[in-house]
């Protein structure tokens, strides 16, 4: 059983999330979670430009299969830093600036694409050495 003092807490807690509290009759409040919604999304890279290293975020609505690949300015693939199924949230992934065989890129633009089910995005990153 609930106090009044854990009343407020809770109700208090789900003021503060993306959740319900619903009342039925003179029943005490229901705790209705709803998960948080998640969408498909591409962020740009944080720190850009960036030295030594930089992370990609990104987020999916749904459990789905996910490449993130990193490409240069003549649109070859310099390395793949994702490739499986991810759980619908928000998901970092490192890049330390070297390709596929772990040897260090040169600087300049580089393009980093996610193809996560259906949705595709672009975004550009520097690398500065």
């Amino acid at each position: 059983v609930l106090g009044d003092d854990d009343l407020a807490f809770l109700q208090a807690e789900l003021l503060s999330t993306d959740q319900t509290v619903r009342s039925f009759g003179g029943l005490r409040p229901e705790r209705i979670v709803e998960g948080p919604t998640y969408q498909f999304e591409l962020a740009q890279n944080y720190p850009n430009p960036f030295n030594p290293s930089t992370t990609i975020s990104f987020s999916v609505a749904r459990s789905t299969d996910v490449t993130l690949a990193i490409f240069d300015v003549r649109g070859s693939l310099v390395s793949t830093l994702v490739r499986d199924r991810r759980e619908a949230g928000v998901h970092r992934i490192g890049w330390d600036g070297t390709d596929s065989r772990g040897t260090r890129v040169a600087s300049g633009v580089y393009f980093y694409r996610l193809n996560a089910g259906s949705f595709r995005a672009t975004r550009k990153m520097v690398l500065l050495r």
